[in-house]
């Protein structure tokens, strides 16, 4: 036992160290990244890749690219997906970062039958043979933290912002009617109304990465 307790306190110091010795990336290193938060997410999953590069000590861009995982039977978007993010972080002591998100959404979602609230011509309507058409880009910032050990790098974030919302409708047939829609289609609350409008967008990240020309 005493043993095993050695060598569990000495690799906690030794990953401790390698954590202490850097935490961002330096000037002109590039990390290669995975965002496991978004391949883990049952109802809108992508597969989502992207690089980080250093301009300088503190300073770093981010930017990645996502398409639809088809992992899972039940999703937003039966179609297709493309998301992309696209940050800016300015780096301070043990890792901790702020920064700028600008991103972008489009997907598509098929279904036999939608009833949608149109927000820009306030009035409802049924809609027969529907494909939902998403666009959405936005801004959000966003604040964390990035631990890395040796090549590899780990970082978590949280972030706001607001995202325009374009929901536009192809459809064999319209009708348009008053009341409230019945909620007969798996849905989520931007994908309930047509028409363009603001939003709101909540962030949370787990990215894996590892840096392929690390110079120290």
């Amino acid at each position: 036992m005493p043993l095993m307790r050695s060598l569990f306190l000495s690799c906690l110091c030794f990953i401790s160290f390698c954590v202490q010795a850097q935490s961002n990336l330096d000037k002109g290193e590039i990390a290669l990244k995975w965002d496991a938060t978004r391949l883990a997410n049952p109802f809108n999953s992508t597969i989502q890749v992207g690089a980080e590069i250093g301009l300088n000590e503190s300073l770093t861009i981010h930017c990645d690219l996502g398409f639809n995982s088809n992992l899972y039977k039940v999703s937003y978007y039966n179609k297709s997906i493309f998301i992309s993010h696209n940050q800016i972080r300015k780096y301070k002591r043990n890792g901790h970062f702020y920064g700028i998100d600008v991103f972008y959404m489009h997907a598509k979602d098929y279904s036999d039958f939608r009833c949608m609230y149109d927000k820009n011509k306030k009035i409802s309507s049924d809609y027969d043979t529907v494909t939902l058409i998403k666009n959405a880009p936005g801004i959000a910032i966003i604040a964390g933290k990035q631990l890395m050990i040796g090549n590899f790098a780990i970082d978590l974030f949280f972030g706001l912002g607001l995202r325009l919302v374009n929901n536009k409708l192809e459809s064999l047939r319209q009708t348009t009617h008053i009341g409230n829609c019945p909620q007969t289609h798996f849905a989520w609350h931007n994908d309930k109304y047509s028409g363009t409008f603001a939003g709101g967008h909540v962030a949370l990240g787990i990215k894996l990465g590892y840096v392929i020309n690390k110079r120290n």
